[in-house]
């Protein structure tokens, strides 16, 4: 009986041991796909401050957050105030910048539309702010897909309006900081997701 016993937990041994090798190249699997992901967030960072160079600090700032780049455009880079047509000077920087995403193919781009809180009254297409910074969105969005390198299927365009302020509304700068398009570039994680479900 004890040696029949003995052969049994050396057997339930051998299985765990197995689920463990298991579970731990799961998990190297899992730590390879983050890092490649970092590695890739840290690489279009630099590209796009290279395909940018010039313009940043002239009302366009790059960070990497969360493990995704960050990308804000103030208002008086892309648009006059209260209207929603990219200027010629935005134009410019935007194509510069689709540029640059096209051969990013493994990426979702959210781009947002923020306004201050001063009340938009407007009639017919605009008519407060939620519209202004959908419209805003839509229209970076129009610029950006005349680059017929940069697939239309990795854009979505949002208006977030005065509800996601970065500075105080209080202050002639702080509105003026709070007034600005957001793009927000994400590794598209669909291996990571499919390795979590197996």
């Amino acid at each position: 009986k004890l040696s029949s016993s003995l052969e049994e937990k050396e057997k339930e041994l051998e299985l765990a041991k197995g689920d463990l090798d298991l579970r731990s190249t799961r998990v190297a699997e899992l730590e390879s796909i983050i890092n490649k992901k970092d590695s890739i967030v840290t690489a279009l960072k630099q590209s796009i401050s290279k395909a940018l160079i010039g313009l940043e600090g002239e009302g366009l700032t790059i960070e990497k957050r969360n493990s995704k780049v960050y990308i804000s455009l103030e208002e008086a880079l892309l648009f006059a105030s209260g209207r929603y047509e990219v200027n010629s000077g935005g134009v410019l920087a935007l194509n510069k910048l689709a540029t640059a995403l096209a051969s990013q193919k493994d990426l979702d781009i959210l781009v947002e539309g923020h306004t201050d809180s001063i009340p938009l009254t407007g009639k017919g297409l605009v008519e407060d702010n939620w519209d202004l910074s959908v419209m805003r969105a839509t229209n970076v969005i129009k610029v950006m897909t005349r680059n017929p390198n940069l697939n239309p299927l990795q854009l979505t365009a949002a208006g977030r309006a005065e509800f996601l302020p970065i500075s105080s509304n209080e202050t002639r700068e702080g509105r003026s900081a709070n007034r600005r398009i957001e793009m927000i570039l994400s590794p598209n994680l669909d291996d990571l997701f499919k390795l979590l479900e197996e």
